[in-house]
């Protein structure tokens, strides 16, 4: 049996399962790409920023995994393009060069999260389950506004509701 957290991740996983991997070591990538995919992860592995960026778009279904030095586009330039594009898209910042400087930074522009390599592979997992939720969320209330839009309807805010009255909603 599942803790009722895992079950709950397991479920939003099975909507909700691409990940952008931007990572330029080959070897590592392809160790995360086959470690991920074992978890059942839809993975999009890019050697490079320039690639990626061409593939992810404001509705990509997932999230991005990015080393933060690379050649080319960095993983700063990548998160504040991505940030452009989309500042609901979670990024997930990985490197074996970071210092407290470094995640402190990366997590001021928007950094969902920053991993120091090596890293134990749960840590990055328990990372991708908190984002992919997240994603998930921030894409079923854009569905349901569009639709709301669509009929008309005006969304419904709860914002002037009291405590109580949020309850019974």
């Amino acid at each position: 049996h599942y803790p009722l957290r895992r079950q709950r991740q397991m479920c939003i996983r099975d909507s909700l399962t691409a990940v952008a991997l931007i990572e330029d070591d080959a070897d590592f990538r392809q160790a995360l790409v086959e470690r991920l995919t074992l978890e059942g992860l839809d993975v999009h592995a890019f050697a490079g920023a320039d690639a990626a960026l061409k593939a992810v778009d404001a509705d990509f279904p997932g999230v991005v995994v990015t080393d933060l030095r690379m050649p080319g586009l960095d993983g700063r330039q990548v998160l504040d393009r991505l940030q452009a594009l989309d500042a609901a898209l979670p990024v997930i910042m990985i490197t074996g060069h970071g210092d407290v400087a470094d995640a402190v930074a990366a997590m001021q522009a928007g950094a969902y999260d920053f991993v120091a390599k090596p890293f134990p592979f749960e840590r990055l997992q328990d990372s991708l389950n908190r984002a992919l939720e997240k994603r998930g969320l921030v894409l079923e209330n854009r569905r349901l506004l569009a639709m709301a839009s669509d009929s008309g309807q005006e969304p419904v805010s709860y914002t002037h509701l009291t405590l109580p009255t949020k309850r019974i909603v």
